[in-house]
């Protein structure tokens, strides 16, 4: 039986491509600016590439804010608020704890437990008090 010629044509260019992003994604030699790359393919729907990216950057740059705060954004599940907690623990004063701040206010208010959401409301309004993600109260 031959090959479909469609698609090995379509599994080439699915390769090349990725192959261009890894390239792009690893040139950056700062793991903040992969993680931020990596993000970016995630949320412009290009799962796939971005979970590839994201596997070397784990075991390379574990401890990196921006990397752990990725790999939150990409764990649909539970799993993503040890993450954000992890990250809040490890560099309370980044950028990237004020957004797993928010992101734990969310994510447990999609659980609809407003007790953990309210919680994390408390701690998002009193350690980034003048946060974009802290709403005005009415």
């Amino acid at each position: 039986m031959k090959p479909n010629n469609a698609f090995l044509s379509i599994l080439g260019a699915f390769c090349a491509g990725l192959l261009m992003t890894y390239s792009a994604a690893t040139a950056q030699t700062n793991p903040e600016d992969q993680a931020r790359t990596i993000l970016q393919l995630f949320e412009s729907g290009q799962k796939d590439s971005a979970y590839v990216l994201l596997e070397p950057l784990k075991k390379t740059a574990r401890f990196v804010p921006a990397v752990i705060y990725v790999r939150a954004e990409m764990t649909p599940d539970d799993r993503a608020l040890g993450l954000y907690k992890e990250l809040i623990a490890m560099e309370p004063a980044s950028p990237w704890a004020e957004k797993a701040s928010y992101q734990l206010v969310v994510r447990y208010a999609e659980k609809r437990d407003s007790l953990a959401a309210y919680l994390w409301d408390g701690v998002l309004r009193k350690n980034y008090g003048s946060s974009q993600f802290v709403g005005t109260r009415g």
